[in-house]
């Protein structure tokens, strides 16, 4: 989910991983890394109507109990606005009037075993979105973390739920969980990118536009 996001063919597992205040960093082979998870349940991803290192999406995954949730995908597009296409074709192609997807666990998610000989992988059709519903949801309402193997690439997996429940005892003691923002100075920098619950330093602030590209690092007079 790196935000520079590399073409197919050169896209290597995550090699580096690093915890700050309340995001997950990670590092590829090829040189490329981003944050990967945000506090409190976001991920952030290219792709979509944005041209490599133009904009970014942002998975928002909100709990309703403890076997379903709400996901919202939030779009930026630096260079200008989202076209029409790109903003309904897929909803419209993924997902029925209330939001539920047209490609689910009851349908076995339209496999098409000719589509699989033919064309893609999985079967599933073009886009992402059913197949991670289906690798999701297959593991069942709640999956059993002790079954499971995780690799390499999933260093900022296990990371994440460290940091995690680190945030769980630290709410249960009655502190503020990672990500609460409250001085407005923090914001003068994305936060998303700038690792610390803090105002940023002129090291910092130079770190995140190098890091980044400066595509999406305000500018800051200092």
């Amino acid at each position: 989910m790196n935000f520079r996001n590399p073409p197919p063919d050169t896209f290597v597992g995550a090699v580096r991983m690093e915890e700050h205040d309340f995001s997950i960093w990670g590092y590829y082979g090829d040189g490329t890394g981003g944050p990967e998870f945000i506090f409190p349940s976001i991920a952030l991803t290219g792709g979509g109507a944005q041209a490599r290192g133009d904009g970014y999406q942002l998975h928002w995954r909100v709990p309703i109990d403890d076997s379903h949730h709400w996901l919202f995908v939030v779009s930026f597009k630096r260079s200008g606005l989202i076209p029409e296409e790109h903003r309904y074709a897929r909803t419209r192609l993924l997902t029925t009037p209330d939001y539920h997807l047209i490609r689910n666990q009851s349908n076995r998610y339209l496999q098409d075993r000719e589509e699989q000989r033919t064309s893609t992988f999985t079967g599933m059709g073009p886009v992402f979105v059913p197949q991670d519903a289906m690798a999701n949801e297959t593991q069942g309402p709640i999956q059993d973390r002790t079954r499971e193997m995780l690799g390499a690439a999933d260093i900022h997996v296990a990371g994440w739920r460290r940091m995690v429940l680190a945030a769980i005892r630290t709410v249960e003691k009655g502190e503020e969980a990672p990500g609460t923002i409250r001085d407005r100075r923090v914001n003068t920098v994305d936060p998303l990118f700038l690792k610390t619950n803090a105002p940023a330093s002129s090291d910092e602030l130079e770190s995140a536009i190098a890091e980044t590209g400066g595509r999406w690092v305000q500018t800051v007079a200092h």
